[in-house]
This record gives C-alpha cells, sequence and structure tokens, in this order.
C-alpha cells in the first residue's frame, strides 16, 4: 500500500511512481502527484480529500485521478465529423435588387419537400408533407397551410405570463390565406390525400416580405416534390410610390404607397391578386398588374430550373 512505501522511506516521486504503476489494472491507470510541504495538509482539507492523519503529517498528499481525465489534454486521435449532407444545393436569384436563395436537402429532411428561402435578410422555412394514402370519408381536398410567426425572428420574447408563444395572429391567419388561394385551384380536383403546408419565419427583413418569400418556397417545394401540382407559381407586391409602380417596395416606400397589391401568377397566367388602394385609376393598378406578372415569370422560370437539376 502507499503507507508501507512511505513508512520503508520511498521519498522519491520518481521511484515512488516506478514502484505504484505495476499496481494499477491494466488499462485502469491512474495518475499519481505526490505534494509536500507545510501547507500540504491544508490543501488535502480544501480540496475535499479523504483524512488521513498519516500522510498529513509527513507533509504529503496524493492525488488519485482516473487515467480518462488526463487523456483529455494528450490524446488527440479522437476526430469529431460534422454531419454531411450530400444532397444539399443552394439556387440564388435576383429579386428587385435584392438575392433570393433556395437552400434543399439540409433541415427537415422527413417532409416530402422542404426548403430554406431567404429573400434579403428575411429567412423562410417551408416545408410540405403529404399523407401516402386519400383520406376515406371525404369529398373535398384537405389542404392545410400554416404560416407560423415566431417572436424570436424579429429579436423579441414573448412577453405573456407563461413566456411562450400564443395563437396565431390575425396577420400570420391572412398570411396562410393567401398562400392558400393561389395554389389550391392547381391541384387535381380529385386529390384526396392531406397535404399539409408548414411556414415557419425564422428571422425579418422589414424591407423583405416574409409572405412573399414564404409563398415562393412553397412553390419551389410543391414544384419538386411527388405531390400532383400544376405550378409553379411566382408572388410580388406592387406599390405606387411618387407616380410610379415599384415592385416589392421596401419599409419606407410602404408607408408612402397609394396602393398595396399581392400579385401570384403561373407562367401563363395571374392567378390571385389582392388588392388596398387610395382611389388610383384602373389604367395604374393594371399596369402595375402587368409589371408584376413580368417579374413573376423570372420567378417561375428560376423554379422550373431548381426542379430540372
Amino acid at each position: 500500500s502507499v503507507s508501507d512505501l512511505l513508512n520503508k522511506g520511498w521519498r522519491s516521486c520518481a521511484t515512488l511512481s516506478s514502484h505504484l504503476r505495476p499496481t494499477f489494472p491494466e488499462g485502469n491507470a491512474a495518475f499519481l502527484a505526490v505534494e509536500s510541504g507545510p501547507e500540504a495538509g491544508g490543501r488535502r482539507h480544501e480540496e475535499g480529500l479523504p483524512s488521513d492523519p498519516d500522510s498529513s503529517a509527513k507533509g504529503l498528499v496524493f492525488h488519485l485521478r482516473d487515467k480518462k481525465l488526463q487523456q483529455r489534454s494528450v490524446d488527440m486521435s479522437t476526430i469529431i465529423k460534422h454531419k454531411e449532407f450530400p444532397k444539399f444545393k443552394s439556387w440564388t436569384m435576383d429579386l428587385c435588387g435584392r438575392p433570393l436563395t433556395i437552400e434543399v436537402g439540409k433541415v427537415a429532411e422527413l417532409a416530402s419537400a422542404s426548403a430554406m428561402v431567404k429573400y434579403g435578410d428575411t429567412t423562410v422555412l417551408v416545408a410540405v408533407t403529404v399523407a401516402p394514402r386519400p383520406r376515406d370519408g371525404v369529398d373535398f381536398f384537405p389542404l392545410s397551410v400554416d404560416f407560423e410567426e415566431k417572436l424570436y425572428a424579429v429579436g423579441r420574447i414573448p412577453g405573456s405570463f407563461m413566456r411562450r408563444e400564443g395563437q396565431p395572429s390575425l396577420p400570420a391567419v391572412l398570411a396562410s390565406r393567401l398562400i392558400d388561394r393561389p395554389i389550391r385551384p392547381l391541384f387535381p380536383s380529385d386529390l384526396r390525400n392531406d397535404v399539409v403546408v408548414t411556414c415557419t419565419v425564422m428571422s425579418v427583413d422589414y424591407d423583405c416580405s416574409p409572405e412573399v418569400t414564404a409563398m415562393i418556397g412553397v412553390s419551389a417545394c410543391l414544384s419538386y416534390s411527388d405531390i400532383p401540382w400544376n405550378g409553379p407559381i411566382g408572388c410580388m407586391e406592387v406599390g405606387y410610390v411618387d407616380g410610379q409602380v415599384v415592385m416589392n417596395p421596401n419599409q419606407e416606400q410602404k408607408h408612402r404607397s397609394q396602393m398595396d397589391v399581392t400579385v401570384a401568377a403561373t407562367m401563363e397566367k395571374v392567378v390571385m391578386i389582392e388588392a388596398g388602394a387610395k382611389e388610383i385609376p384602373d389604367e395604374i393598378m393594371y399596369e402595375g398588374i402587368v409589371k408584376a406578372h413580368e417579374e413573376i415569370k423570372k420567378q417561375v422560370a428560376f423554379i422550373n430550373g431548381i426542379v430540372a437539376e
């Protein structure tokens, strides 16, 4: 034992170590350190070591530590590899002077189709899931669109007593309906499989609409998924500022705009218009819709390129 070796006069740490090493089981060796001096007994008490009057009197403290703890600083043979995403792809286009990026193959991999869509600094996670079999006993298409707003997207913490997100706000419900209206007529009329579309806002850039970003992402996911759908579609917001029609106006332009129009369309035709205006002429409204359709054709071509790859 350690006390026997001390009584025999083994005072050299090197000699003591050479005699102790063979006594430990193979593969479970320990680290031994010897401290001497008048302060050793006090340090022994501070570190919570078991009381040993003999060794305290001799001014020696032994620290036995598991070998595995020591290997943390010296054993560098373990290589930690991050998860790889072999199917990850990213595409980018310019949309009204701001980059629009669609990334697939990295998030929500168990969904039928998913994408992380970024427009400026606005980021929306879109996931589309379809049931493998039709629902029995229904005579309608069971499509559900959920636009989820999160307070962390704008850097806020929920202020309720529970510190949790509450029920969907009115703008979130209207955004869900805004996405539902243009995509629902493009599904086959006899489709009875449950389809769930979820759009989660991850971050918000006030100059880039999360609703437009989400609709473009939903169109891309439905297009490259196995769900039968007669798309893709694109989406644009139209404003009228200082006598000029503006595509996807920023926050400052929206405050001064005389009309607020959202247009969704395929390559051939416009499928949805949501409009509000301050008594502007019909010609200006028509001009805005036509210009929005021209920009939407670029989005549709962009999504068709993603599907082709």
